[in-house]
């Protein structure tokens, strides 16, 4: 029989990270993924101030975050400035370069 930390766990498996990036919809991978201007990245940006892999998005415990990867011009989420790493809510801006993204979950 399931209890309820299994059934969350279940949820968040089963849950996938939608960004909006200029009113396009974007779905990352079920585990999350790479953000950049690298063809490599899950999500690829044309902004030349945005790093070739700027940042990741990954399910963790406490639920979605990000993490700057080591970027040039870092990121910020709701207007404040990410160092390391950041919890995530729907409905969060996270700024990348000049780049804005809504990050929602589908």
């Amino acid at each position: 029989m399931r209890g309820p930390i299994e059934d969350e766990q279940a949820r968040r498996r089963s849950a996938r990270p939608l960004l909006t990036v200029n009113g396009r919809r974007l779905a990352l991978p079920p585990e999350g993924g790479t953000i950049g201007r690298s063809r490599d990245c899950d999500i690829v940006l044309d902004d030349v101030a945005v790093s070739r892999r700027h940042a990741e998005i990954r399910a963790s415990a406490d639920g979605w975050m990000v993490a700057d990867l080591d970027s040039t011009n870092g990121l910020m989420v709701n207007g404040r400035g990410v160092r390391d790493v950041q919890v995530l809510q729907p409905g969060d801006r996270i700024e990348l370069g000049s780049t804005a993204i809504v990050f929602e979950i589908g």
